[in-house]
């Protein structure tokens, strides 16, 4: 079905984001509170984005601004969570492939994938929001 063109002074219908549903029974390591947890706070995510994107427009430049930024923070919690569920219900390997991408790429800039995993792990256990991520900039390695 084609959507109609909207009217210059019309405002566009809120996006309704909905919370996904994942298999985690073959989850190893994570106890069945962290489980909880995370779902949880993904959930709430969901729920702050839609009330977030069904709020009339900002009216001050201000306003404008803080709600790019509260936007951001929940948008990013959906969109985080989701891709961890998703490594989480995949049927990933236990241990990464020798020659691997990530193997190369840990090699390269923590001198081998051990060292690479004691620098996560010190990261993960630091207090505060947010999260420890691993990416590999294909220009760089």
């Amino acid at each position: 079905m084609a959507q109609r063109k909207l009217k210059q002074d019309e405002t566009p219908p809120p996006t309704v984001y909905e919370a996904r549903s994942f298999d985690l029974s073959r989850l190893q390591g994570l106890s069945a509170k962290a489980i909880e947890t995370h779902l949880g706070l993904y959930h709430g995510y969901v729920e702050q984005l839609n009330e977030l994107t069904a709020k009339s427009a900002a009216k001050t430049p201000e306003e404008a601004a803080a709600r790019v930024r509260h936007f951001a923070f929940e948008y990013n919690g959906v969109v985080l969570h989701e891709l961890f569920f998703e490594q989480l219900a995949g049927a990933g390997a236990s241990r990464l492939a020798a020659g691997g991408v990530v193997t190369e790429a840990a090699d390269i800039s923590f001198g081998g994938v051990e060292a690479w995993q004691r620098d996560i792990k010190l990261l993960a256990e630091t207090r505060g929001v947010g999260w420890v991520m691993c990416v590999r900039d294909p220009m760089k390695n």
